[in-house]
């Protein structure tokens, strides 16, 4: 199914990439399939990503997280979890 999604980089972290996403379709698996589609998996990423002893962020799980989702006149944010933060430290050059 075609999905739409608009991107931008934030950070370069060395071996990977902090993006900000937002997405137009709401598809399932629509951003790890998209990216990783384009030769650039989640990080943590399993399913669609190399295997936890290939992956070169270590990452314990997908580093996906909504710090911010809209929809209509509803609208509700949150902070990075601990091992988001953990693994986006780790990773900065």
């Amino acid at each position: 199914r075609r999905g739409r999604l608009r991107w931008r980089a934030l950070r370069d972290l060395g071996v990977a990439t902090l993006l900000e996403i937002r997405l137009e379709t709401g598809h399932l698996h629509q951003i790890r399939a998209s990216f990783a589609h384009v030769g650039h998996p989640v990080a943590g990423d399993r399913l669609y990503g190399p295997p936890a002893a290939e992956d070169p962020t270590g990452a314990p799980r997908q580093m996906l997280h909504a710090a911010r989702v809209k929809v209509d006149d509803v609208e509700a944010s949150s902070p990075d979890p601990p091992d988001f933060e953990a693994v986006r430290s780790r990773l900065r050059p």
